[in-house]
């Protein structure tokens, strides 16, 4: 059977008493997507620390496993170097980590001798909300990023000082040159992502994903709804395209030597307020 959706449909002539249908071989074929766990994210190593984080469970070629955290605030891919977890750094900013803590809490670190590095030229005006932070861009490096089944050669900037972001961030802003990149090459079909977090809910907990070039219509329950990006997309001075008005949380415990479950009231309709999503 011929779907109008999947065929197109050129020319139908009569001739000689006969209809020949011509129809072209452009088939309607689903754009490439390209799907990723998002969750728990545990790396384990035979010559050094396990990691136990959360995110995105990315490879970067020659050096290492890294979980990475979506994010929609800078355009580049930011990857968390070894010299983050020195000494020296924990020290200026009191954090009482060993090496082995730091490597767990930041989702894992690259080696940045082991890849090609690269000009951070633009990267900083790609990348102004990361300024804004009070972080610099003083290194960069071509980095062939494993993404599931895929690898792409990408220039990401190296997070190897401060202490304002804790892990690698996947780059999915307005702007993200991961995207781009990856539907340049054909991987995708479009730049765009959709993101279902999952949860860690001890009752029910549920795993995420994240579609690169799409979403994943099985995260849908119910009806769809559209949303516009938030115009202004600040917040508090903050870039935030992606905001949600915030109107009840309430969290209800009940400890081992509680008699009955202590309920608490943070947020409700007399003091509600707009929260910045950002993952």
């Amino acid at each position: 059977m011929f779907t109008p959706n999947c065929l197109t449909w050129v020319l139908a002539l009569l001739l000689l008493g006969n209809i020949h249908l011509v129809i072209s071989d452009n088939v309607c074929r689903v754009p490439p997507t390209i799907q990723l766990a998002v969750g728990s994210c545990i790396i384990l190593s035979t010559n050094q620390s396990d990691v136990h984080s959360w995110g995105v469970k990315i490879g970067v070629q020659n050096a290492n496993e890294i979980c990475a955290v979506p994010s929609t605030v800078v355009n580049s891919t930011f990857l968390t170097s070894s010299e983050l977890c020195n000494d020296d750094q924990l020290g200026m900013h009191g954090l009482q980590w060993s090496r082995e803590q730091c490597r767990s809490r930041r989702g894992g670190f690259i080696d940045k001798h082991k890849v090609p590095s690269a000009s951070i030229d633009g990267l900083a005006e790609l990348n102004p909300e990361w300024g804004a932070l009070d972080n610099n861009i003083t290194e960069a490096v071509n980095a062939t990023l494993q993404l599931g089944r895929h690898s792409i050669t990408t220039v990401a900037a190296l997070f190897s000082d401060g202490n304002v972001s804790t892990s690698s961030h996947l780059g999915l802003a307005a702007g993200s040159t991961l995207l781009h990149d990856l539907k340049e090459n054909g991987l995708i079909g479009s730049n765009s992502w959709g993101l279902n977090a999952g949860s860690k809910s001890l009752q029910s907990p549920r795993a995420g994903s994240l579609v690169l070039g799409g979403f994943d219509e099985a995260s849908i329950a119910g009806s769809f709804f559209e949303y516009g990006v938030k115009s202004p997309d600040k917040l508090e001075n903050r870039y935030c395209p992606l905001q949600v008005l915030v109107t009840g949380l309430a969290i209800t415990a009940k400890g081992a030597n509680m008699t009955k479950p202590v309920s608490r009231t943070f947020v409700s309709n007399a003091n509600k307020w707009m929260a910045c999503i950002e993952p």
